[in-house]
């Protein structure tokens, strides 16, 4: 439904900022009519009031909801930003991925009301909602989360990078 509305949208913003020429054929005038000063402002998305917390426990990582839309549809993802290490995990991210030889890894933890990750699954091995490849505690300090929410698409971001999501106009949290 989204993507149809963006669809139909960039269709009527393009057809209004193109210049329409009328003719009239009895007296051989033209005249040219300029609609590219739209003063329409596009609204801004009313994302709902989010509160998480994440803790990395000795046996999993556990996302809570302290505040959230009750209708909802939350995905959590989570990127590898603060090593100095050449290869970071960011197949958990919910947007770029991570590439591993000819594999290509992109996981999004769907997390309605919060979840629990058990640490220490292989690349192809993670269950999305069940585990994540990132092996304990020692990573708290070394990412960084993000929160989709799939119905409204608002997302929310924090850690230690929050510029890692900046393509995605993410509010920080």
């Amino acid at each position: 439904m989204f993507i149809f509305s963006l669809l139909v949208a960039c269709s009527e913003k393009e057809s209004a900022s193109q210049d329409t020429t009328t003719s009239n054929l009895d007296t051989a005038e033209t005249q040219t009519e300029d609609t590219a000063t739209d003063t329409a402002e596009a609204e801004p998305l009313e994302c709902a009031d989010l509160a998480v917390l994440v803790t990395w426990n000795s046996e999993n990582l556990v996302l809570s909801f302290e505040t959230y839309d009750e209708l909802g549809s939350y995905y959590f993802g989570i990127a590898q930003t603060e090593s100095a290490a050449a290869n970071k995990w960011t197949g958990e991210d919910c947007h770029l991925g991570f590439a591993y030889g000819e594999e290509n890894y992109s996981y999004c933890h769907p997390a309605r009301t919060g979840l629990e990750l058990t640490y220490g699954a292989a690349y192809g091995e993670i269950i999305e909602g069940f585990s994540t490849h990132f092996s304990g505690p020692e990573f708290e300090n070394k990412v960084t989360y993000i929160i989709k929410e799939a119905i409204g698409g608002c997302c929310w971001v924090w850690g230690g990078s929050p510029s890692y999501y900046e393509a995605l106009s993410c509010l920080p949290l």
